[in-house]
């Protein structure tokens, strides 16, 4: 991965941007290993994984879009601390 610029979203108002949440910082740049998750189609408010580890945050949501392309009753992916 090269240089990255995160920025939190634009305030419904006036579209100002705000602070990046916490966890999210937490989660680039704290985090050692990654889990992925997923919702289908069929339930799309509970989220499912494997044990499956990874040492690298873009490897594991590379990951999770690989299964998505391949399993079509996946609706959402989302990388998680593991």
């Amino acid at each position: 991965m090269g240089d990255v610029l995160i920025v939190g979203r634009p305030a419904e108002e006036e579209g100002d941007t705000q602070a990046v949440p916490d966890e999210l910082i937490d989660l680039f740049f704290h985090t050692e290993t990654y889990r992925v998750q997923v919702t289908t189609i069929e339930d799309t408010n509970r989220w499912s994984g494997s044990l499956r580890r990874f040492n690298d945050v873009g490897e594991a949501y590379n990951h999770g879009q690989v299964l998505a392309s391949k399993w079509a009753l996946v609706n959402d992916v989302r990388v998680i601390p593991a």
